[in-house]
């Protein structure tokens, strides 16, 4: 009778260092909404995320809202 589930997103796993990046990002940003990217890599038999996030991409809110926010498009291409 329960659900089937599908998928089940995996754990994020970050460094205290990486915890600490991604903090201090928000706080440079304040007013604003801070905004940013993950990398990871993939299990190569599934080609699902592993949850190791491997890098870090601060990125500029393009919006420069306290209410929304959008990547900045130079700053998607960098993490891409």
């Amino acid at each position: 009778m329960g659900a089937v589930v599908g998928f089940a997103a995996p754990t994020l796993r970050l460094t205290r260092r990486q915890h600490m990046e991604i903090i201090g990002h928000c706080y440079d940003g304040l007013p604003d909404e801070a905004c940013g990217l993950l990398g990871g890599p993939l299990n190569h038999s599934t080609w699902e995320p592993t949850g190791q996030v491997d890098t870090v991409y601060c990125c500029v809110n393009a919006d420069a809202s306290a209410r929304t926010y959008t990547v900045d498009s130079r700053d998607l291409i960098k993490a891409m």
